[in-house]
């Protein structure tokens, strides 16, 4: 059973779900793409998301740890975000699943 991860629905928004709420993985097939959706996943694609070790030379923010508790005060970047974050892990997994099958 999928597990809802706090805060994590904005980053799984445009992905279709079936009667029980578990997400259909659109990786064999087209899907069309919100106007946000598709910017978004432009962004991750040329890797020009904007995580707070990259924020944090902007003084928009005041460290670049992880806010995700479970992450013990990591250093937030890309890498920790995408492969590291519990915040992301249901998300991630569903994924790695499907590419593992």
């Amino acid at each position: 059973a999928n597990k809802r991860v706090e805060g994590s629905h904005s980053a799984t928004d445009f992905l279709a779900r079936d009667d029980t709420g578990a997400l259909l993985l659109p990786l064999d097939k087209a899907c069309k793409l919100s106007a946000q959706s598709h910017r978004r996943l432009q962004t991750i694609i040329a890797g020009s998301i904007r995580p707070p070790h990259r924020l944090i030379h902007t003084d928009r923010i005041q460290s670049d740890i992880c806010p995700c508790a479970a992450c013990n005060k990591v250093r937030c970047d890309t890498t920790h975000i995408f492969w590291d974050c519990a915040r992301w892990k249901t998300v991630r997994s569903t994924y790695l699943q499907a590419i593992e099958d």
